[in-house]
């Protein structure tokens, strides 16, 4: 599946409509979504964006802002792998559990 952004000239709630019926009458859309402040139309699932491009641009201005997977990955968990592990770490307020892992540390 991939996320296909189109920026498309609407002008109203009734444009909006028929793009959204235009484009859903495509093969192997999972999910649309418009976005009228920035003028972008969202489709998610397996279709050709050069072919959504060419039946709305019988009728609005189009452009293919972005293509790419339908789900960003997911950059927390890659963080948490890069960071290491951080539970031996005192947090701020535990000045005596960070004297008694000192004391461990040292040995006495």
């Amino acid at each position: 599946m991939q996320r296909v952004v189109l920026k498309v000239d609407l002008n109203d709630d009734r444009d909006k409509k028929n793009v959204m019926k235009t484009v859903s009458s495509l093969n192997g859309v999972d999910s649309i979504s418009v976005d009228m402040k920035d003028k972008k139309v969202t489709v998610i699932g397996f279709v050709d964006p050069i072919d959504m491009v060419s039946k709305l641009r019988r009728q609005w201005h189009t452009e293919i802002f972005s293509v790419g997977p339908a789900k960003e990955p997911e950059k927390k968990k890659e963080e948490e792998k890069k960071g290491g592990d951080n539970r031996n770490v005192p947090k701020k307020g535990d000045k005596k559990d960070a004297n008694k892992q000192v004391a461990e540390l040292v040995g006495t």
